[in-house]
């Protein structure tokens, strides 16, 4: 089976439903405070698909748009958040999730993205002691 085929749950279009510590978790990360304050005010959706070990996140709000390719084979990669580098970033599939490990301005940081029974995206990214969850309904 190609790594594509194994994410086919959370490929496709996803609408905000809720979260929970988004704002405790952005001023953790160090997010500028128009961010801070924006953010937890909006419902970003997000589009996924895949292209064998790559996953492609487009995440939409109405004040930005942000592209990430993340390689999910646990092959090292950059990429940015805030305009910070995230480094040392490696991505796995593990049963059908997705989980990110990585650094950003010298703080641990991982992103799990799930599908659960309800066939909600799940997005769980923990800072530290910091545990933010959003839920994604599909669009």
């Amino acid at each position: 089976m190609s790594e594509s085929a194994k994410h086919t749950k959370l490929a496709g279009e996803w609408l905000t439903v809720s979260h929970t510590n988004l704002e405790p978790m952005l001023e953790k990360l160090g997010a500028p405070f128009i961010i801070r304050k924006v953010a937890p005010r909006a419902k970003p959706s997000q589009k996924i698909s895949f292209d064998d070990s790559k996953m492609y996140i487009t995440t939409e709000t109405g004040f930005m748009t942000k592209e990430s390719v993340v390689i999910i084979d646990g092959t090292e990669f950059n990429d940015e958040m805030f305009q910070k580098p995230l480094v040392a970033t490696a991505a796995v599939n593990e049963k059908g999730s997705i989980i990110l490990q990585g650094k950003l301005g010298g703080t641990d940081i991982t992103i799990l993205r799930e599908v659960n029974d309800e066939d909600q995206m799940i997005l769980t990214i923990n800072v530290g002691d910091i545990e933010c969850v959003r839920k994604f309904s599909r669009k």
